[in-house]
């Protein structure tokens, strides 16, 4: 799976560089769809095999997830490319202004999709990467403490939030935009 990543981001890569520097629109559409395939490759990668290793920026530490926190974490990796196709797509079609627009109208829909979002994040750093659970024992309490626990609380208050609001968005569009979901539509109507 390593050399359908790399051929995917480098055509992405590739695509994108043509597409902006000769003024290709399609080719930028395309390196934008290829990244989000290469999202979706990584994210099925990480499903099937249960680990997921992250790398930060020139050799930064590692962070290596296994089990239910890997499969979250492809979970995530394939909204991501999705996403990143749907947006290529809806760039080339050139129609995303009135998709933006239904948005504002009527967001319950994503707002429980990100609220799902964070809750699986949540759960990613609560049970933390394996790297947290090493070293010395009061290291490994200040690692859950400060990079799990209090993260993790954060997040699910987040999502747990932003499912509720989209909920009601849904059940009850009208008592919704009563209480101020109007707002959205008024303030991307301004622009």
């Amino acid at each position: 799976m390593k050399t359908i990543e790399i051929i995917l981001i480098a055509l992405a890569l590739l695509f994108a560089f043509i597409g902006y520097q000769f003024s290709i629109p399609i080719l930028l559409h395309a390196g934008v769809g290829c990244f989000g395939l290469a999202m979706i490759v990584i994210g099925w990668q990480a499903i099937f095999t249960r680990h997921m290793v992250l790398r930060g920026r020139r050799r930064g530490p590692r962070q290596t997830y296994t089990g239910v926190p890997a499969i979250f974490q492809g979970i995530q990796f394939n909204f991501i490319g999705l996403f990143l196709i749907g947006m290529a797509f809806m760039m080339y079609f050139n129609n995303s202004q009135e998709i933006a627009l239904q948005i504002a109208r009527r967001p319950g829909l994503p707002l429980v999709v990100l609220g799902g979002i964070c809750l699986m994040q949540a759960m990613i750093t609560f049970s933390g990467p394996e790297e947290y659970k090493q070293g010395s024992q009061g290291l490994v309490v200040v690692n859950l403490l400060t990079a799990r626990v209090l993260p993790g609380l954060i997040l699910v208050i987040v999502g747990v939030g932003l499912s509720l609001v989209g909920l009601f968005e849904i059940v009850s569009p009208e008592r919704f935009d009563e209480l101020g979901g109007q707002f959205l539509e008024e303030v991307y109507a301004m622009r």
